[in-house]
């Protein structure tokens, strides 16, 4: 099997392997061989070019991002519901 991870470190990607192949497979940390671990690194040939996998080259583009939807300010719950409610930190500006 073939697999590729995105990761900062070799060992973080390591340790993402063992996770999915636990959670997808039911495969034992005992039972699983890693042969070679190797660093794509973006000299010469785009590192688009040297990713196989389609699900690790929708994250290679520099201008991504993940929109939060769905933002319901707290206050707006506040008439909704009987007795007094503790202040909730926010995330989004007003």
């Amino acid at each position: 099997m073939y697999k590729e991870f995105s990761a900062l470190t070799q060992n973080e990607a390591v340790a993402t392997m063992y996770q999915e192949m636990a959670g997808r497979h039911r495969a034992r940390f005992s039972s699983i061989h890693i042969i070679k671990v190797a660093e794509i690194s973006g000299v010469g040939v785009s590192l688009k070019e040297k990713c196989v996998r389609p699900a690790i080259k929708q994250f290679l583009n520099s201008k991504l991002a993940f929109p939060l939807t769905h933002r319901v300010p707290r206050n707006s719950l506040k008439g909704n519901r009987k007795g007094t409610m503790a202040k909730v930190p926010t995330t989004f500006k007003n």
